[in-house]
């Protein structure tokens, strides 16, 4: 890379995706389905809206590797769902 690319490198954050609850997210949380690690991301998606993986580590104390194999499983099932970009 240039001597301009390395520069400029510093100026662009890379955004990071954002999840939010889907009606059967919302279902599960009311309902209390869900257990451990799944049931406190539904809770704190619930209660703060869209977040990133690693605002929600961060905020759960969690490692952000649980939270995204809990994210990408949650996406599967069709609780949460990519909100867009932060």
């Amino acid at each position: 890379m240039g001597k301009y690319g390395s520069m400029l490198g510093g100026l662009f954050k890379k955004s990071s995706a954002v999840y939010g609850l889907t009606d059967v997210g919302k279902q599960k949380h009311d309902n209390m389905t869900a257990s451990g690690p799944k049931l406190d991301i539904l809770v704190y998606l619930n209660d703060n809206g869209s977040s990133s993986i690693r605002e929600i580590s961060e905020q759960l104390h969690l490692d952000e590797r649980k939270v995204k194999a809990a994210v990408n499983a949650m996406i599967n099932d069709s609780w949460i769902m990519p909100t867009g970009r932060n």
